[in-house]
């Protein structure tokens, strides 16, 4: 009988013995599961949650308020740093870069602490801007209504990835395929329509091939929208000219679509954007008009003033750390055609981060009145993408190329062809040109 009991209290022993070890081997098995499943979880939300970023968010322009999920301190934490190193990562050219928060609350951030130009005093918001606010010599109302048609075609642009293809030594190269956002500026310069499909990212996702498009044509600096990859992820925001813009929805946004044509070297393209807005594309074949007629009329008035005070304007209208649009005066330092059909700029006139790709008009052509016949030099004489601040000496700014037609580049004299202004005449000639190389 005891060896009965023995065998049984043995068997017991054993059974529960061999229960508890494969116990521990399925609750050892269900912690790796578990761990795998939560790496593996975490890595595709993560995943989602950038191409939700990068698509959803930036071609539809969705307020989104997707959640990181890492959500600790530390990836904040990194996120900041990432945003500093990418705002550093640009050389002398001027975006500005935002990421880890609200847009608007990082852009009011920006410019209350600018280091450049505290307090602002030389910008003018462009609702104000008036006659009052150009040299005495130059308040002309030609010139402010130049001036204004120029400003409402000018355009924040809010560029929400890196193109992985941006070349070594680039601005913003180290950062290729970053989400962060950086916003810069660009004007309009010709609207049209299509009778091709839309290629936007909504009418392709929803198969809207009849839908009634737009193209609208906007230059800026090629360092702000690289290349077509950076221009699906850019919007394009019209009127944004103060506070309430956003608000009362006056601002109008248009998405990117491709780039048309760049100069890298030169630091310019132009950007090809959509919109299905019909009234607002009208709004905007208004605006190619009339600053077509102004062009025409300012440079064939006979009440047009000649003298260094006009020859040397500067003017520039921006969105400086993002912000509602703003207009800077300052004069033209330097200039030179580079070659035959390019041209850049060094002037006073104040720029911040933001202003990179902003409209330079350089008025009366910067004293080549005697060179050239006014009336045969083209709209990009005129105007250029800011590319650099700071260059050469702070307070000196540097413009990216403007375009010279044929025949005014034929009409141009040796003497001419590089040429410094206000600065004693024409020395520092090669010192410049490798400057602006």
């Amino acid at each position: 009988m005891r060896v009965i009991v023995v065998v049984v209290v043995v068997v017991v022993v054993v059974v529960v013995v061999v229960a508890a070890a494969a116990a521990a081997v399925v609750v050892a098995a269900a912690v790796v599961v578990v761990v795998a499943v939560v790496v593996v979880v975490g890595h595709k939300r993560e995943a989602v949650y950038r191409t939700t970023v990068r698509t959803v968010g930036n071609k539809l322009n969705l307020p989104l308020k997707v959640a990181c999920l890492r959500g600790t301190k530390e990836f904040r934490a990194e996120k900041e740093q990432d945003v500093l190193r990418k705002r550093n990562d640009q050389g002398h050219h001027e975006c500005e870069v935002f990421g880890g928060g609200s847009e608007l609350s990082e852009s009011f951030f920006a410019w209350n602490s600018c280091t450049k130009n505290p307090g602002h005093a030389m910008f003018k918001p462009v609702k104000q801007f008036s006659l009052q606010d150009l040299p005495e010599k130059c308040q002309r109302k030609l010139a402010l209504d130049y001036i204004q048609t120029i400003s409402a075609m000018t355009v924040r642009l809010r560029v929400r990835y890196t193109s992985r293809r941006r070349p070594r030594g680039y601005s913003f190269h180290t950062h290729k395929g970053s989400d962060i956002l950086h916003s810069g500026t660009g004007w309009l310069w010709a609207v049209g329509s299509s009778d091709e499909p839309c290629q936007c990212f909504e009418c392709i996702s929803n198969h809207l091939t009849n839908r009634r498009w737009y193209k609208v044509y906007v230059d800026t600096a090629c360092h702000v929208v690289y290349n077509s990859q950076e221009a699906k992820h850019t919007l394009a925001d019209f009127f944004y000219d103060d506070e309430n813009s956003i608000s009362n929805k006056t601002m109008k946004t248009v998405s990117g679509l491709q780039v048309v044509c760049r100069d890298v070297e030169g630091d310019w393209c132009r950007l090809l954007c959509v919109t299905h807005d019909r009234e607002l594309a009208s709004q905007l074949q208004t605006y190619v008009a009339h600053r077509g007629s102004l062009k025409e009329s300012f440079l064939t008035s006979r009440s047009r003033p000649t003298g260094d005070s006009w020859n040397s304007l500067c003017v520039i209208i921006s969105h400086p750390h993002g912000q509602p649009k703003q207009v800077s005066v300052g004069e033209v330092r330097r200039w030179a055609v580079l070659d035959r059909q390019r041209k850049k700029f060094i002037y006073t006139t104040p720029t911040c981060p933001g202003s990179s790709g902003a409209p330079v008009l350089a008025f009366d052509d910067c004293g080549m009145a005697n060179d050239i016949l006014q009336s045969q030099i083209s709209e990009q004489t005129w105007t250029a993408p800011h590319s650099e601040g700071d260059v050469l000496e702070v307070g000196l700014n540097c413009s990216g190329t403007s375009r010279l037609d044929q025949k005014a580049y034929q009409k141009l004299t040796p003497h001419c062809l590089f040429c410094v202004l206000a600065d004693g005449g024409n020395k520092q000639v090669l010192s410049l040109h490798r400057s602006l190389s």
